[in-house]
């Protein structure tokens, strides 16, 4: 790109990312994803958004099948390429909201086509039934006799059993229910 073109992109980049909210994990991941986007586009001298909007759904399937050849080399997972396929897609429909494209190419299904599949199944329960019961007794035990000597004073062991309870019966997970590093929301 040029220099011109260069800052453009990281203008636009800019204001995307102040406009994606208040997650700074996501605008940290997505700072990172549309900066190797805009590395690759420059490796194959695509110089500006004029490129993107006369071969845009072109530009895109290659980089969405650039993404495909990194998760058959075990580079990345399928849900890493579709989560980097979906930051680039919503950056793409910022830049038509802000005037800089006329339309999304990141939305066709022939842009779509090359991405990988992300068939795994998300709701396995990672707990065996038996460790289940044998955690949720000991918590359990550990709440009850606490109860006993402290009284409502027992505050910890009875947090402990409430969050075994909640990861056990509920099928969440413990990062969306405890705060993240690096994640500035309250909670």
């Amino acid at each position: 790109m040029s220099v011109d073109d260069t800052t453009e992109f990281t203008e636009t980049v800019g204001r995307y990312l102040r406009s994606s909210g208040d997650s700074k994990q996501y605008r940290d991941t997505a700072e990172t994803v549309l900066g190797q986007f805009e590395t690759w586009l420059r490796r194959r001298d695509l110089n500006s958004f004029e490129d993107l909007e006369r071969d845009g759904g072109q530009i895109i399937r290659r980089y969405a099948d650039r993404l495909n050849q990194r998760v058959e080399a075990d580079g990345i997972a399928a849900s890493t390429a579709q989560m980097y396929y979906n930051v680039i897609s919503g950056f793409l429909g910022f830049c038509v909201r802000d005037g800089v494209l006329s339309r999304n190419p990141a939305t066709t299904d022939r842009a779509r086509e090359p991405l990988p599949r992300d068939d795994q199944d998300r709701t396995q329960q990672f707990w065996t039934p038996d460790v289940r019961r044998q955690l949720v007794e000991y918590t359990n035990e550990r709440a009850c006799e606490a109860i006993k000597e402290d009284g409502l004073d027992a505050t910890q062991a009875v947090q402990e059993r409430a969050f075994v309870h909640v990861l056990a019966y509920t099928g969440v997970r413990g990062a969306e229910v405890f705060q993240v590093s690096g994640d500035d929301r309250e909670g």
